[in-house]
């Protein structure tokens, strides 16, 4: 296993130097890895690659000794008909390639009994799969269970398209039932080359005032939604995920912290954790 952490969309907003700054900090903590976001910088326009700002990306990427990953922008879709989020994937793909990343991280479209969708996002991914060389795509629960997810990925049939399972989003989709969260965990780890940690409540916002639901500290005061916590902040059961993850499963476990003005100092805790419990050295 390698350890990693996210490098959030909205704090880069478009700068390279905040991108450096991160990589450098990241760095110096003692992660593996780090999870870059394309549309965080100034590198899609219109669906189409900026090459000056690959080189760009390329030249700050190969300064530290670290690991990448990347993140497909959350909104792409290929479940739906638009032809943008198919060519916006072939260019994180050209990006992933060019900084040499293991994994692209795609947000999974297809909602269950949906069945249009779920033939759209099986034949884009397979298209997708023939640009692969070198890394794979991992498909990340956000609304879906694990086992749904799963569904997309044995239709695809290509050792390229695996699975990432966010424990945040699952946490939340198993609306905080321990067990439920336990058995979807065992149903796929053996099959994910990616683990997303992060904690919760287990608490969905829906039925919340948007002003609470739409302002993350808000959010925070009532513990509802995605909130990205530290670990051990939440009530996700992180002993037995960790039992899991020992017994279980061989790939990157990426740590998603989006709000660094809050957390950035328990971000160390959160790494000694993961390294303690899953009996990790750096660059083990």
């Amino acid at each position: 296993m390698k350890i990693g952490i996210n490098v959030d969309t909205v704090r880069l907003n478009g700068s390279f130097q905040n991108l450096e700054e991160e990589l450098k900090t990241f760095s110096s903590m003692g992660f593996d890895c780090a999870e870059i976001p394309p549309a965080g910088m100034s590198l899609i326009f219109d669906s189409n690659l900026k090459n000056e700002s690959l080189n760009k990306l390329v030249e700050i990427t190969s300064r530290f000794d670290l690991e990448y990953t990347i993140h497909a922008p959350d909104p792409v879709n290929l479940a739906t008909p638009r032809k943008e989020d198919l060519q916006i994937i072939f260019n994180v793909i050209e990006i992933a390639s060019a900084i040499n990343a293991s994994v692209i991280v795609y947000h999974c479209g297809y909602k269950k009994g949906e069945m249009t969708s779920f033939k759209n996002e099986v034949q884009s991914l397979k298209i997708a799969a023939t640009k692969l060389k070198g890394t794979v795509l991992a498909l990340e629960n956000t609304h879906q269970m694990v086992d749904e997810v799963l569904e997309v990925v044995e239709a695809v049939s290509d050792e390229k398209i695996r699975l990432l399972i966010d424990l945040g989003h699952l946490y939340l989709r198993c609306n905080g039932d321990r067990f439920k969260f336990l058995e979807q965990i065992e149903l796929g780890v053996e099959k994910a080359v990616e683990i997303h940690v992060h904690d919760n409540f287990g608490k969905k916002a829906e039925d919340l005032d948007e002003k609470i639901t739409q302002n993350l500290h808000f959010a925070y005061l009532y513990g509802v939604g995605d909130l990205h916590l530290p670990l051990g902040f939440g009530t996700i059961p992180y002993e037995e995920v960790f039992t899991v993850l020992r017994r279980s499963f061989d790939g990157f476990v990426v740590l998603e912290i989006n709000d660094l003005n809050r957390f950035k100092v328990n971000i160390p805790s959160s790494l000694s954790l993961l390294r303690e419990k899953l009996c990790l050295s750096k660059n083990s």
